[in-house]
C-alpha cells in the first residue's frame, strides 16, 4: 500500500503509509483450479453486509447461510468463489471481524473481498481487516506491499490445473477524498488502472496472445452505471438490463451526473474505457448504493463484443435498514419488508471464456 486517507469518522482523516516496493505482477496473483474437472464455474457476489458491534450474530449468520445454500442450489450444487464488494463492516471491533471471517471460512469455499468506504471504521488499525482475512484458509484476498494506490488490489486466476481460463480482479475504489471544503467519494486511481492493464496484458501474453476473460469487483460504482441507466430508459431495446435505481437522488453528484441515484467517485478516471479497449472484462460488479439493483450490458466504443455487464450487488444482510435509502413513491417493491434488495448475484462463467449476461447472470433475492 502507499499513502492514502483513512476515514474513521466524517471530517476526521488519518494518513498511513509504508515504504513502496516494486513487486512483480505475479505477486498479486492466486490460483484456484476451478476448471480442472468441469466446464462451468460459479461466483457468488455479495456486498454491504455491514456487520457491527450491534450485529445479532444468530440472525445474520443464518441469513448468510441461507443465501449461500440457495446460491449453491441454483448453481447445481457448487460455488467456486464468493466475492464481496466491500463494506463488510461498519463501527465494528476485532471480535466482529473475526466472527464474520470465521463464518465465511466455514463454508470451505474460496472467498475474497474488496475494501469498501466503511471497512476501516472500527476499533482496530487500518490494516487489521485484510491482515485478519489473510489468516483464513479459504481466503484469496491479499494485500501486496507496493506503490499502487489503495489496498485489496489483487488477482485470482481460475485455471484448469495448467492454464488460466478466467481471471477475477479485486480493485480498491478507496474511501473519501477532500474536494475543496467538503469530502466526496474517492475513485480508482490512475496507477491502479495501469496495474490492471499490466496484469491483463501479462495474462494475455501467458495465453499465447489471446485475451483471458475476467470479472472485476470494486465497491463504488463508476459513472458508467448512470450512463447505462440513461440508455436503458431512452432505448430499452439497446442493451440487456434489469433491476432499477431506488436510492435517493444524489445531492452531491459530480458534474454531468445531476439527478443521478448513483453515488460514484468524484470523477471518471477512465477504468471503464480502459477495460473496454482491452477487451478482456466481461463484467464489473459493485455495491455501495444500498437500494439500487440495476444491471445492464453497456458499451461506449463501436466493438459490440467488448460491451461489459455493469451490475450492483443485492445487499448481503440487514446491517442497515435499506428501505430508508429509497425515496417516496419510487421505493422498490417489497423493500419495506426486507425483500428484493437483499440476497446475492450468481455469475456463471464458461471454460472457453464465454459469458452471456442474459443467461449467465442472475439476481438471487433471498428473504429473511
Amino acid at each position: 500500500m502507499n499513502k492514502k486517507a483513512l476515514l474513521a469518522l466524517p471530517f476526521l482523516s488519518l494518513v498511513a503509509s509504508c515504504a513502496g516496493t516494486n513487486p512483480s505482477l505475479e505477486t498479486y496473483v492466486k490460483e484456484i483450479p476451478v476448471f480442472a474437472s468441469k466446464d462451468e464455474g460459479h461466483v457468488l457476489h455479495l456486498s454491504d453486509i455491514h456487520w457491527s458491534i450491534e450485529t445479532n450474530y444468530a440472525v445474520e449468520e443464518a441469513y448468510i447461510k441461507k443465501v449461500i445454500e440457495q446460491a449453491k442450489a441454483f448453481s447445481g450444487g457448487t460455488l467456486d468463489l464468493i466475492m464481496i464488494t466491500g463494506d463488510l463492516f461498519l463501527t465494528a471491533n476485532q471480535s466482529t471481524v473475526q466472527h464474520l471471517f470465521n463464518l465465511l471460512d466455514s463454508f470451505d469455499i474460496p472467498w475474497g473481498f474488496t475494501y469498501g468506504n466503511h471497512d476501516k471504521q472500527g476499533t482496530y488499525g487500518p490494516s487489521y481487516v485484510i491482515d485478519e482475512a489473510m489468516k483464513r484458509k479459504n481466503c484469496v484476498a491479499q494485500e501486496v506491499k507496493d506503490a499502487v494506490y489503495g489496498r485489496s488490489n489483487y488477482v485470482v486466476n481460475l485455471t484448469d490445473g495448467t492454464s488460466t481460463k478466467w481471471q477475477v480482479y479485486s480493485i480498491d475504489s478507496n474511501s473519501l477524498t477532500a474536494t475543496g471544503p467538503t469530502y466526496k467519494y474517492d475513485v480508482i486511481h490512475e496507477d491502479q488502472i495501469d496495474w490492471y492493464e499490466q496484469e491483463i496484458n501479462l495474462a494475455k501474453a501467458n495465453n499465447g496472445g489471446t485475451v483471458v476473460s475476467n470479472l472485476t469487483f470494486f465497491h463504488i460504482p463508476l459513472f458508467q452505471w448512470e450512463y447505462a441507466y440513461r440508455v436503458s430508459k431512452s432505448d430499452p431495446s439497446k442493451y440487456h438490463h434489469g433491476g432499477d435505481m431506488w436510492d435517493k437522488v444524489c445531492s452531491s453528484a459530480p458534474d454531468g451526473l445531476e439527478g443521478t441515484r448513483t453515488y460514484p467517485g468524484y470523477k471518471d478516471t477512465g477504468l471503464f474505457k480502459k477495460a473496454e479497449s482491452l477487451g478482456a472484462t466481461k463484467g464489473m460488479f459493485c455495491g455501495h448504493d444500498h437500494s439500487n439493483s440495476f444491471y445492464s450490458v453497456y458499451g461506449e466504443d463501436l466493438i459490440d463484443s467488448n460491451d461489459i455487464l455493469l451490475a450492483y450487488a443485492l445487499k448481503g444482510g440487514h446491517g442497515l435498514d435499506y428501505h430508508t435509502y429509497a425515496e417516496g413513491e419510487e421505493m422498490a417493491p417489497g423493500c419495506n419488508a426486507g425483500m428484493d434488495m437483499i440476497g446475492g448475484n450468481v455469475i456463471t462463467i464458461h471454460k472457453d471464456g464465454s459469458f452471456d449476461a442474459a443467461t449467465d447472470f442472475f439476481q438471487l433475492a433471498v428473504q429473511y
